[in-house]
């Protein structure tokens, strides 16, 4: 019987010719084999770093309005209440305060809780009254968010190398602006998930964990 089996060509080019690498199959399959464990092993290492530069257990009790991701499910609608808030839903609490200009300050927050996943969402914009032009100075973040929203911008952008600040696109803290992912969810590693964008206007903060 014949043996079809035909050695791989590797041709490697060449100035001002051609130079052949005559490599057996088995060679072959060996190189790539090691090239694709080379490469797997450099993905893997990125996503550590980026799980290690997260503290995941501070995340997970890090509070807005009175609860976080470790909150017991049935202990929130009381914690809410304390705070202002009225059930509206079934997973949605909002309250409201009066601004001048016969403006008002509207709070939403939303549970979201299943076998394999816990978010918090929070947002506050404002509602009614006459818009007036932007003030040449910014307004500050009211204090109460701006102290949570330090929190979270310090484990998301403080904690890290300056690669991955860049690459969870961390802006500079000011009074008036703490944000990073562009105002987006940025998903860190595998199981977390974090908004953020703050302002005097108006300000969303998104806490996501998966379960599994």
């Amino acid at each position: 019987m014949q043996n079809h089996d035909k050695p791989t060509t590797v041709c490697v080019f060449s100035h001002p010719g051609f130079i052949h690498l005559y490599l057996s199959t088995p060679l072959f399959l060996l190189i790539l084999f090691i090239f694709l464990q080379l490469a797997s092993s450099s993905v893997a290492a990125a996503d550590a770093e980026i799980e290690t530069s997260f503290n995941q257990q501070r995340f997970l009790v890090t509070e807005i309005e009175g609860i976080s991701l470790s909150t017991p499910l049935e202990a929130i609608p009381a914690i809410l209440e304390n705070q202002g808030y009225n059930q509206t839903g079934p997973t949605t609490y909002t309250k409201q305060s009066q601004e001048p200009g016969q403006r008002k300050s509207v709070y939403r927050i939303e549970i979201e809780d299943t076998t394999t996943l816990r978010q918090i969402t929070y947002f506050r914009g404002k509602s009614g009254g006459r818009i007036k032009s932007p003030a040449t100075q910014e307004k500050p973040i009211p204090s109460n968010e701006a102290t949570i929203a330090r929190e979270i911008y310090h484990l998301v952008c403080n904690e890290t190398s300056a690669q991955i600040q860049t690459a969870r696109s961390c802006l500079p803290i000011t009074e008036s602006n703490i944000s990073f992912g562009q105002g987006d969810l940025l998903e860190i590693g595998h199981q977390v998930g974090v908004q953020l964008s703050a302002s005097a206007t108006n300000t969303t903060i998104t806490l996501k964990y998966r379960k599994d």
